[in-house]
């Protein structure tokens, strides 16, 4: 029975970088894919822009940043203003 352990680990093992290979080669194709069609319409990347602008807003628990680095935008906004009439 260990033979046939072996054999089988030697048989996953040959095939397993054929598999990594195609996976690397369909993300390649699906990057040239997106790509193309960005070359072809800006539109489409002001879309994924605001695509991840909505995902973002989802998140976010509606806490300001407690502590700024040095570099890092500091929010303007208060929330507890009164809007200008």
């Amino acid at each position: 029975m260990r033979g046939a352990g072996i054999r089988m680990a030697r048989e996953t093992a040959t095939r397993a970088p054929s598999f990594a290979t195609s996976a690397s080669v369909a993300q390649a194709e699906a990057l040239k894919i997106q790509n193309t069609a960005l070359a072809q319409n800006r539109d489409v990347f002001e879309l994924r822009r605001i695509e991840i602008e909505r995902v973002k807003a989802e998140r976010w628990n509606g806490a300001l940043p407690t502590s700024i680095y040095a570099g890092a935008l500091i929010p303007l906004f208060n929330p507890m203003a009164t809007p200008a009439k």
